[in-house]
C-alpha cells in the first residue's frame, strides 16, 4: 500500500468521523483515522503527524474507555 492511499483512507476517516452526530461513532472513526495518519506518517517519515497520531489515539482511547466503563455502571 502506498503512503499516499494511507493519507487519503485517513483523511476519509477523519471527514466521515466529522460528520457523524453520535460520540461513539466520532471518536472511534477518528481513533483509525489517526491510527492511519501514524502509518502514514511513518512511511513519509513526518515526525509530527506520527506524534500527533499517537496523540489522538490515547485520546480516543481513553475517552472510549471511560463511555464504556460509564455505561457499564450504570446497567
Amino acid at each position: 500500500m502506498t503512503a499516499e492511499i494511507l493519507g487519503y483512507i485517513a483523511l476519509g476517516l477523519g471527514i466521515f468521523a466529522m460528520a457523524n452526530k453520535h460520540m461513539l461513532w466520532l471518536r472511534v472513526a477518528h481513533g483509525l483515522s489517526a491510527a492511519f495518519y501514524v502509518g502514514y506518517g511513518l512511511m513519509i517519515s513526518a515526525n509530527p503527524i506520527v506524534v500527533a497520531g499517537v496523540i489522538f489515539l490515547f485520546i480516543h482511547g481513553y475517552h472510549l474507555t471511560r463511555m464504556f466503563l460509564t455505561r457499564k455502571a450504570t446497567q
